[in-house]
């Protein structure tokens, strides 16, 4: 599902076991929908792998799934996207958010997912640490601007 200190695509580093499970079972949801209840596929029971530094779930499909777990079957879906509510973290200064408290949400089956090398697709960001790597992104652009004007060849 899941692995600690890489970054994956989306700019995340997850710094250890920093993904806290408050309950036994989670939603399986197909694509993230989380709007509708019918996209609700099945279960899902996420754990942490310390020998293998993963997080990695066991699932099952309800009836309602459909066609889903054929096409899982058949490999037509090949990935798995974790959603989880970043609860502390920090940028550094190439913007990756090295997350040290996050609190699991769901997992989804998707069609294509965001990271090739985790399966991670979908992370939650607050508000507030949304704004802080805008704000740090745009205060590297500025900089730049500035290196590059009073640069001499």
């Amino acid at each position: 599902m899941a692995h600690i200190d890489e970054v994956n695509s989306n700019g995340y580093n997850l710094q250890g076991d920093v993904i806290e499970f408050t309950r036994e079972k989670y939603p399986l949801l197909y694509q993230h929908n989380d709007q509708d209840v019918g996209s609700m596929i099945g279960w899902v029971i996420p754990f942490f792998n310390e020998k293998d530094g993963t997080y990695e779930a066991d699932f099952g499909f309800y009836e309602s799934a459909g066609s889903i777990p054929q096409g899982v079957s058949d490999g037509v879906f090949k990935e798995v996207s974790v959603s989880y509510y970043v609860d502390e973290g920090e940028f550094t200064d190439d913007f990756v958010l090295n997350i040290s408290k996050a609190t699991f949400a769901e997992l989804s089956i998707v069609s294509v997912g965001a990271d090739t090398a985790t399966s991670i697709v979908k992370n939650g960001l607050s508000a507030e640490l949304n704004e802080e790597r805008e704000a740090l992104k745009e205060n590297a652009r500025k900089l730049k601007e500035l290196k590059d004007k009073y640069e001499f060849s």
